[in-house]
């Protein structure tokens, strides 16, 4: 292997500590974890011996499963601070030779999220086809349903629509259709507004199959992001 492309396995080594910015360092006095607060305190994480931060989800959330649920895939949960706050803490971290790493939750969203809010709003709305969708709920794997002891079913009744929507979550966190062109093309959308500048030598943890296929065409040169091709898991 060339020296060139030993720096591809730095997680191989790496001394990772994993951080919910909500709970580890309060900067403001306000009784919740802040950006602010985590640069306040990564002199700590250097002491400790960190080499990598895995940064939990902090994207705007109504917070019903730890962040999980999106409403927001472009900007910060203004509890937390403000994308100028993260900048600074990737910069200050990369500054001590800390790496960040963050959760790109792209399997679901909330159901909150103004593109699930629109695609339940009509059959016809432009989003209808972000989300999987059935006339009726097809037999469950029950080894699908994540949280038994929550959920009895990965689908759920939209009655304004008339259909059911898939979550292999929470009820109110449906699935995103991944295999939708479009919605492959939002999240690229997403990393390139500028996600993907605040983390050079950094990265994002991918929580799909397909991550590492599109991972490998966004890294093109001549790449297009309505490609490859995708299925539902």
């Amino acid at each position: 292997m060339r020296l060139s492309q030993t720096s591809e396995l730095w997680w191989k080594n790496a001394i990772v500590y994993c951080l919910d910015i909500e709970t580890y360092a309060d900067g403001d006095g306000d009784g919740i974890g802040d950006f602010q607060g985590a640069i306040q305190r990564i002199d700590h994480l250097d002491r400790l011996g960190v080499t990598c931060v895995w940064l939990m989800p902090f994207f705007p959330t109504p917070d019903q499963d730890d962040g999980y649920d999106i409403v927001d895939f472009y900007s910060v949960d203004p509890r937390l601070g403000t994308l100028g706050d993260f900048v600074e803490f990737v910069r200050v971290a990369r500054d001590r030779g800390i790496r960040v790493i963050a959760d790109l939750v792209v399997n679901h969203t909330s159901d909150r999220h103004p593109w699930f809010q629109d695609a339940r709003s009509s059959r016809d709305s432009r989003h209808r086809d972000w989300y999987i969708w059935s006339d009726r709920p097809e037999p469950d794997d029950p080894k699908g349903v994540v949280f038994p002891d929550q959920e009895d079913s990965l689908w759920e009744l939209d009655e304004g629509s008339g259909q059911y929507y898939f979550h292999r979550f929470y009820k109110f966190q449906p699935d995103l259709n991944t295999a939708n062109p479009d919605v492959r093309n939002e999240i690229a959308k997403s990393w390139d507004s500028g996600w993907n500048s605040d983390f050079p030598g950094s990265g994002w943890m991918r929580c799909r199959s397909w991550w590492s296929e599109w991972w490998t065409v966004t890294r093109s040169p001549t790449r297009t992001t309505t490609s490859p091709s995708y299925g539902r898991s």
